[in-house]
């Protein structure tokens, strides 16, 4: 077959000459970010745009009140201190989903137009190198997952079609059609991005790309500047194409095997033409390409002072806004840094229904139950309490109460939240998935301690869990937590004897672990040892490592413990509480009691030599 002998993991091209007559006479483009952040000028990489958000957010808490200053510091600590792994650890997508939670949508398109709009000559030769083959009509059309608009600025003169996400091409494109730039996740100038990962998991779910294996069908295609890594939307396609992938990356490690016709393009973005990469291991593949075509690199451009950018941007956003993005980051992440944030919160203002709801929640979160159930209890007795925040408090109550083994009390607590499915208005549905999905939770605990269906099936019965199902079905993608909720409704299915195709199990596994959805992927893995051990085991051992990084010991413990219970045949139940940790959660809930009462003295002495002191991961 044509150029087989590139497709060998250990074969590759590395010329320009090779790279030209493998692609011949017309190619397509999909280009990614690396085109944009690795060479100057440049548009911010992901790394850079987190980094500066969160130095800018701590530079204005700074200037708060007590609280905010020490949220300041917590911010500082996810750039260059304590809590510098968990930022890196965190995707993008879900870094601007927890933003948009906690200021908007409206106010994160605006960031993202103010960072990715480039005007005038504020663009680089890999946007330059791509415009020419454009309009040599070399390269047919150019796909992209980028917001900025460089491309479309280096291309001289007229005729481009640029489109977002919202057009789908009807047929393939040849020389005689008008080149074509199609901006696969949006564009910042229209804020139409795809920036979130809900976003991108509704789009996987609803096969929003899935024209992609139409329309480049046949096409040899010019991989640039994308890693093929988190985009669960689009990824999956591309390994479906019917088409040659010709796949750059600036080192032999890093290719992904994303196609059986990949071949391998060792291309280094961030060098120049002629010029070796800083690691000595490659050219920039892709500008001496346009060169072979008659294209000069000579172009030096202007810089994106998109910082300044974002210091306009932050100062129009409320303190307490920002407060809540940055505990919002490091919630359930971490063990104590929420609950340190709502002490010094609860010292410096008044006994509000708001603070306790805060102080509450951050006890649940470290496991601290008795002081969480406390503090919930009490808030409740408050007369004329926010409905809101008052199915809020009863929600974490039921959750604490499953957390305790107390299984029926949270059921009870939870059962008044349900809404009958058939009453609920379409765009209400989400609010109340979260409540759903805890409900199921906790019934599919309940039956996983019976070993026999039929008891399994009448707990189902006998609870309002189908109520919860539907629920959860209606809400769809837009559920909050999507990923844990989708992994519920698979456990009901499992646990009432229903046949679950296993190729639907992996493909949720492989989409929670590309997005880095840790819990969710822990909890499929261990969904995955009761469907089929083997398969199970391989995922266990895929995600034990993630967990390790993430010091998640709690979903480390109940991998274990599953895969001794399934290796045992799903027939010892007191087996699985014993190791999983249930039997022994009274005492360690009464250590953490110990350890907050510790915490608390600390924190008063601080509090009173006006110390802010950022806390780590340990309890």
């Amino acid at each position: 077959m044509l150029f087989a002998q590139f497709r060998s993991r250990t074969d590759y091209i590395s010329s320009p000459e090779a790279l030209n007559e493998a692609l011949g006479d017309s190619f397509v483009i999909l280009c990614g970010s690396a085109i944009s952040g690795v060479q100057q000028p440049h548009v911010p990489m992901v790394t850079q745009v987190e980094n500066a958000v969160l130095e800018i957010i701590a530079s204005q808490l700074k200037l708060g009140t007590r609280t905010e200053q020490l949220v300041a510091e917590y911010a500082i600590a996810l750039t260059t201190g304590q809590h510098k792994r968990l930022l890196q650890r965190t995707k993008f997508e879900a870094f601007l989903w927890r933003l948009q939670r906690a200021i908007g949508k409206d106010q994160v398109d605006d960031l993202l137009y103010r960072i990715y709009t480039c005007t005038g000559d504020e663009y680089g030769p890999n946007h330059a190198a791509i415009a020419y083959l454009l309009k040599q009509r070399k390269c047919l059309f150019c796909l992209t997952t980028n917001f900025d608009n460089a491309i479309e600025l280096s291309y001289i003169g007229s005729g481009l079609l640029v489109h977002d996400q919202n057009y789908e091409p009807d047929q393939s494109l040849t020389k005689a059609d008008s080149p074509l730039l199609l901006k696969l996740h949006g564009d910042a100038i229209s804020k139409t991005c795809v920036a979130t990962s809900p976003e991108l998991s509704d789009a996987k779910v609803t096969g929003n790309y899935s024209y992609l294996e139409e329309f480049l069908k046949g096409q040899k295609v010019l991989v640039v500047g994308y890693s093929g890594v988190g985009d669960v939307d689009i990824a999956p396609h591309l390994s479906n194409l019917d088409a040659q992938l010709f796949w750059c990356n600036h080192s032999l490690d890093a290719f992904p095997n994303i196609h059986p016709k990949q071949v391998n393009v060792l291309c280094n973005l961030a060098a120049r033409s002629g010029d070796l990469s800083e690691l000595g291991k490659s050219q920039n593949l892709l500008l001496e390409l346009a060169q072979v075509h008659g294209w000069q690199d000579t172009w030096e451009g202007s810089g994106h002072e998109w910082k300044g950018e974002v210091q306009d941007w932050v100062r129009q956003i409320d303190n307490r806004d920002l407060t809540k993005f940055i505990i919002s980051v490091l919630s359930w992440e971490t063990s104590w840094t929420h609950v340190h944030i709502a002490f010094f919160r609860q010292m410096e203002e008044e006994d509000t229904e708001t603070t306790q709801f805060d102080v509450a929640l951050s006890f649940a979160q470290v496991a601290a139950y008795r002081s969480a159930k406390k503090a919930f209890t009490r808030l409740l007795e408050r007369p004329n309490l926010n409905a809101q925040l008052e199915r809020d408090a009863r929600e974490l109550l039921g959750f604490i109460q499953w957390r305790e083994g107390n299984f029926r009390e949270g059921l009870e607590t939870l059962d008044p939240l349900l809404p009958h499915p058939h009453n609920l208005d379409p765009d209400e549905v989400p609010k109340f998935a979260g409540q759903a999905r805890i409900y199921l939770e906790i019934v599919g605990e309940m039956m996983l301690y019976e070993t026999q269906l039929e008891r399994r099936r009448r707990i189902y019965a006998d609870t309002r869990a189908d109520e919860a199902v539907q629920i959860l079905k209606l809400a769809h993608t837009k559920a909050e937590d999507n990923y844990l909720a989708r992994v519920a409704l698979f456990d009901m299915e499992q646990a009432t004897g229903m046949v679950i195709a296993l190729d639907d199990v992996q493909e949720l596994f492989n989409e929670c672990y590309a997005m880095e959805e840790w819990a969710s992927t822990a909890l499929t893995s261990q969904l995955l040892l009761r469907i089929s051990f083997w398969d199970g085991l391989q995922a266990i051992y895929r995600v034990t490592p993630r967990l390790f990084q993430r010091r998640s010991l709690k979903l480390i413990l109940k991998g274990f413990a599953m895969v001794i219970f399934c290796a045992l045949g799903q027939k010892f139940p007191l087996i699985l509480k014993l190791l999983n940790g249930r039997i022994l959660m009274g005492f360690f809930t009464a250590y953490l009691e110990l350890a907050y009462t510790r915490k608390r003295r600390q924190w008063e002495r601080d509090w009173a030599k006006s110390l802010l002191r950022v806390e780590g991961y340990t309890t």
